[in-house]
């Protein structure tokens, strides 16, 4: 019990539920320097992720995912980005990664393309 404890932890005002979730995402909408703030709901030891189910989990990453293409994507978020089009299996999550990568940096965008398209 400890150990779940432990991992459910989340850095202070990161979203524990899904309207904050929703409400995070259209204030980070409205001004896309605060994207930065979206990182924390993509980890998997997120508080926002604890007694949910796998149906709920994936439709928040999604969301956060594919507010990527509107804010832009964050480096942070980049290797979870490359993690959803490297391993993903959830078309709703492989779909929202990829709307994000046109947001990216020129840079950052080739090496994800080049990524993808090796798989």
């Amino acid at each position: 019990m400890a150990a779940l404890a432990a991992t459910s932890i989340d850095h202070e005002g990161a979203p524990r539920t899904e309207a904050e979730l929703v409400a995070l995402v259209e204030a980070v909408r409205a001004a896309p320097s605060r994207r930065g703030e979206l990182i924390s709901a993509l980890r998997e030891g997120s508080a926002l992720h604890a007694q949910k189910g796998r149906i709920a989990v994936r439709r928040m990453r999604g969301w956060v995912l594919a507010a990527f293409e509107a804010v832009g994507l964050p480096d942070e978020a980049i290797p979870f980005v490359v993690e959803e089009l490297e391993s993903g299996i959830d078309p709703y999550l492989l779909a929202a990664a990829a709307r994000a990568v046109p947001s990216c940096a020129a840079g950052a965008r080739a090496r994800l393309t080049h990524r993808a398209s090796a798989r």
